[in-house]
């Protein structure tokens, strides 16, 4: 598990250190995630002792990358060449950021449990398990983890679409003000 920690925040805080320049609060979110993640869940077993546990921290994580991913194209729309993105682009982009991202997440819990003999993805029968009925099921849980965490990512999507389309209502509605009120100064002067 300690290995694991450090590995995964190694290369995050790397990452975000000198490749990108990422608002503090993304930092110190991706950090919380991973604490709740091993301490929490793996340390203290809370994955083992309540699937709502899992399921809140995957819906929980959707969330926080889809945020993030509006965040990237924020980054982005502040230069000047950027500026014109249709909110329906952007919405679309953070879906797939946060998909990709959750899909990579499930790789490296496999990865963990290949290499270092973890049990990330539920694959060893569990007690409980066995008494439901379920043989392995560790493709259950990652399939479960996929589909909270992607409706997490498609209510922000879908909320900041709506915010982004009123915003750039807003804007269109402003620039037409402003284009109207320098039409009216011109036809005063002539």
């Amino acid at each position: 598990m300690g290995l694991g920690f450090v590995f995964v925040v190694g290369i995050v805080l790397a990452f975000f250190r000198f490749f990108l320049k990422i608002p503090v609060w993304v930092h110190i979110t991706v950090v919380v995630f991973l604490l709740v993640h091993f301490v929490l869940g793996e340390g203290f077993n809370l994955y083992d002792s309540s699937s709502f546990f899992d399921k809140a921290l995957h819906v929980a994580s959707g969330v926080v990358i889809a945020i993030c991913g509006f965040s990237i194209v924020h980054a982005f729309k502040k230069r000047k060449k950027y500026s014109t993105m249709s909110p329906f682009f952007v919405a679309v982009f953070a879906f797939c950021f946060a998909l990709t991202l959750l899909v990579l997440w499930e790789v490296f819990e496999f990865m963990m449990d290949s290499l270092f003999g973890m049990n990330m993805m539920r694959w060893q029968d569990r007690p409980a398990d066995v008494q439901k009925g379920f043989l392995g099921s560790g493709l259950v849980d990652t399939m479960w983890d996929l589909i909270v965490g992607m409706l997490g990512a498609l209510v922000v999507c879908i909320g900041g679409y709506f915010i982004l389309r009123k915003d750039d209502c807003k804007v269109v509605a402003e620039e037409d003000s402003k284009e109207t009120i320098s039409n009216k100064t011109k036809k005063q002067k002539k």
